[in-house]
């Protein structure tokens, strides 16, 4: 019967030492600011010319972001979308603020859901499609996160990306892009954000 306690004693005293162990080689020291900073986002990205949004400061402090930039972009010849780029120094393993969980907590019904890609120099990009309803109102959000040099879309894609980054000591911010348009047409709203998804991309790929 001792024998059997001191093995057990050994074992948790073992894992306790291995948890240790893990906390102090795979949770980053630092996560750093993002590089270049948000701020400098071109408010001309193509065709599409920006203006900043002034959001009331409760909800930019509920986002908790290192940096974020709210910004509506027009387009001449018509189209409207509103961008949100933000920064997060979170290490935790799901994304922070999924559209899919603000929106529906706001109150909006998801419609419908896809993964879509966009073309960046010849390469295809994920991004996934929310399409949503409050009270006759429509909206389409297409988003995605940056890690790294990744893209991801769901925390089982954010789980595996941040198993890549154990073991250093230092990690790069986690950004996340998201495109809304009240363009009542799913179609045309696909289409035009995806052109300016592009164009978004095109500058934020460098962030790092």
């Amino acid at each position: 019967m001792l024998t059997r306690v001191c093995l057990a004693a050994v074992v948790l005293v073992g894992i306790q030492l291995a948890v240790l162990y893990l906390r102090h080689n795979r949770e980053p020291t630092e996560i750093r600011m993002p590089s270049p900073s948000l701020q400098e986002l071109p408010e001309i990205l193509g065709p599409w010319r920006g203006r900043e949004v002034a959001l009331d400061p409760r909800v930019t402090a509920a986002v908790r972001a290192m940096e974020v930039v709210d910004r509506s972009y027009e387009k001449e010849g018509g189209g409207r979308v509103m961008l949100e780029v933000a920064a997060f120094d979170s290490n935790e393993l799901d994304p922070p603020h999924m559209p899919q969980v603000c929106y529906t907590k706001a109150g909006w019904v998801i419609k419908n859901q896809k993964d879509l890609q966009f073309k960046h120099e010849g390469t295809a990009c994920a991004a996934r499609l929310l399409s949503l309803e409050q009270e006759g109102q429509h909206v389409h959000v297409l988003y995605w996160y940056q890690l790294d040099a990744a893209q991801v879309l769901d925390a089982r894609e954010m789980r595996a990306e941040r198993w890549k980054l154990f073991g250093r000591r230092e990690w790069p911010p986690l950004i996340k892009v998201m495109i809304q348009t009240s363009l009542a047409e799913p179609a045309d709203a696909e289409e035009q954000m995806l052109a300016f998804a592009s164009a978004v991309f095109a500058w934020t790929k460098q962030v790092r």
